[in-house]
C-alpha cells in the first residue's frame, strides 16, 4: 500500500459482497418499490406487500408477508419500525421488526455497510394493550417513494400536468416535498392555514425556512417564503397578497428530519 493507505479494494477486479456494499453506500442507501404496509387482520399484525428493495448496489425481491408486533403492556405508546434487514454475514435478507421503547420515538435502524443494513418500510404506533391495528397507526416510511398527500383546506392541488402534493424520504434520510398547490380563498392566518402537516417522524428538529416559486397576484411570479415548523406544519410566511388565485410550487423543500 502507498503512504498513508492501509487497504484498497477493487483494483484487480475482485471484490466481495461486503466490500461492494461499503463502496456503494454513499450512492444508494436504499430505494423501495412496492412493499406497502397495511394493518393485518390478526392481533398486532402488519402486512407488507410484495416489491423490490435496492440498497448498497444489490436488490432484494420481497414476496410479501405478515409480521406480528410484540405485546405492549407498558401503559405508554410505543413506536415499532418494520425494516428489510440485509445481513451480509449470512447472505440473507428478511422483514424484521425493531421494537421501540415505550414512551420513546421511532427506534434506530442498524446501518453498517458490509455487515448489517436496515431499509425502512413502516413505523407503527402501538398503544398499550393494542389488539388488532388500523391503517391509521401504520405510517409509511418507505425510502425513496413519493407518497401523495391531500393538501389541507383551503389548499388544493393545482391540477393539469403539474405534480400534486407529495412527500418522500430520500435514500440519505432527508425529507423532500414536491407539487403545486393553489387556493382562491382568503388567507387570514397563514400559519394556521398550512399546506400540509407532516408525519411526526418526518419533522425537522428546528424550524426551517425555504424560498419557493409562487404567484401571489394576477400578473407576476415571485419568490415566496415557506417555513416547515417543528410540529410538521408547512405554510407560507407574510404573503404579499391574501386574496384571489394564488399558487406555490413546493419542489425546493428538502431537509433533514429530527433524529437523522
Amino acid at each position: 500500500m502507498g503512504t498513508g493507505v492501509s487497504a484498497s479494494v477493487g483494483f484487480d477486479g475482485s471484490i466481495n459482497e461486503a466490500q461492494y456494499a461499503v463502496a456503494a453506500a454513499p450512492l444508494n442507501r436504499g430505494h423501495v418499490e412496492g412493499c406497502a404496509a397495511t394493518a393485518g387482520a390478526g392481533t398486532r399484525e402488519v402486512t407488507i406487500a410484495s416489491g423490490v428493495v435496492r440498497a448498497l448496489g444489490g436488490y432484494h425481491t420481497v414476496s410479501g408477508a405478515t409480521v406480528t408486533l410484540a405485546e405492549n403492556t407498558s401503559g405508554q405508546v410505543r413506536y415499532d419500525r418494520i425494516v428489510l434487514r440485509i445481513d451480509y454475514s449470512s447472505n440473507d435478507a428478511a422483514l424484521t421488526v425493531i421494537t421501540g421503547t415505550p414512551g420513546g420515538s421511532d427506534p434506530e435502524m442498524t446501518q453498517t455497510a458490509g455487515t448489517t443494513w436496515d431499509v425502512s418500510l413502516a413505523v407503527v404506533r402501538v398503544a398499550s394493550g393494542a389488539g388488532a391495528l388500523s391503517d391509521g397507526v401504520v405510517y409509511d416510511r418507505r425510502v425513496g417513494l413519493w407518497t401523495p398527500r391531500t393538501p389541507s383546506s383551503p389548499w388544493s392541488n393545482f391540477g393539469g400536468n403539474y405534480a400534486g402534493l407529495a412527500i418522500r424520504q430520500c435514500p440519505n434520510g432527508d425529507v423532500e416535498l414536491r407539487g403545486m398547490v393553489t387556493t382562491t380563498s382568503t388567507i387570514t392566518s397563514p400559519e394556521a392555514q398550512e399546506f400540509i402537516t407532516l408525519p411526526t417522524q418526518w419533522r425537522p428538529a428546528a424550524r426551517e425556512l425555504f424560498t419557493v416559486t409562487a404567484r401571489e397576484n394576477a400578473t407576476s411570479r415571485l419568490d415566496a417564503r415557506v417555513d416547515v415548523n417543528t410540529d410538521g406544519r408547512v405554510f407560507v410566511v407574510n404573503p404579499s397578497n391574501t386574496t384571489g388565485t394564488r399558487w406555490y410550487s413546493l419542489g425546493k423543500i428538502r431537509f433533514t428530519p429530527e433524529g437523522i
